[in-house]
């Protein structure tokens, strides 16, 4: 199977912020990247924030 990609919007509690990162020629947009094999795209964002949900 080939790598899954995820883009993830993350907000903070109250829905008034959102987590962008600052990409070289697309500007601003929400994180994402490769997908682990085994892994969810939701255990994906974890991992990527560092955090659990």
């Amino acid at each position: 199977m080939e790598p899954l990609a995820a883009e993830v919007w993350v907000f903070d509690k109250d829905l008034a912020r959102v987590v962008l990162v600052k990409h070289r020629w697309r500007g601003w947009v929400p994180p994402g990247g490769k997908v682990e094999a085994g892994e969810t795209p939701r255990e994906g964002a974890v991992a990527f924030i560092g955090r659990k949900p």
